[in-house]
């Protein structure tokens, strides 16, 4: 036996192993005239097959359910709706602030000012993210007094949270959080909140 110290053997493997080089033995082992390192091998691939087997029905059955799921939700996909609580707002963001100042060169169009900072990762300089959002209100929450459906609103990026729903890009920001809205008529409207 070239490896006596596998640690694949058991204790009482260990121990028949030391008996027999006690008692002046080989220190081969062996069972039904089999080498003791095949039988411990073959016991150890067959237990790693079959996790494998456990782990692949395992996947099968976590897929398996996943695809039920979406199939449950997939019925019911044009009747969904998802409605803000409390004080959140659902909000769309513009790719890029509609009210930013622009600036014509030629026939070219540009922002004025778009903040950049030198990345230590790449090694070149990158266009920084707006700190302020701007994004169209899709729904509001049942304690939401100053911003309705249809406004724009002005709010920090670090305030936003992303609604996992099919990838809609839907945002979830507080009331509290909007730093500005923009509409048309807002200081009729909210002179009739703070009234009431």
């Amino acid at each position: 036996m070239n490896n006596l110290n596998r640690t694949t053997l058991t204790e009482q493997e260990k121990f028949a192993l030391n008996v027999a080089k006690a008692n002046g033995l080989s220190g081969d082992l062996s069972v039904n005239n089999q080498d003791l390192n095949v039988i411990v091998d073959r016991e150890a691939r067959a237990k790693f097959n079959d996790e494998v087997d456990k782990f692949n029905e395992a996947t099968i059955d976590y897929e398996k359910k996943i695809h039920e799921a979406n199939e449950r939700l997939s019925k019911d996909m044009n009747n969904i709706e998802c409605k803000p609580l409390f004080q959140y707002i659902h909000v769309v963001p513009y790719d890029t602030n509609p009210f930013q100042k622009l600036e014509k060169k030629g026939n070219l169009i540009i922002p004025t000012y778009e903040p950049t900072h030198f990345s230590n990762e790449t090694g070149k300089e990158e266009k920084d993210k707006p700190y302020i959002i701007v994004a169209d209100v899709v729904e509001i929450g049942p304690e939401v007094k100053f911003v309705k459906p249809g406004d724009v609103v002005m709010y920090l990026r670090i305030n936003e949270l992303p609604v996992p729903l099919y990838n809609t890009g839907i945002k979830c920001v507080q009331e509290r959080s909007v730093i500005a809205v923009i509409n048309e008529g807002l200081s009729e409207r909210f002179k009739n909140i703070t009234n009431n």
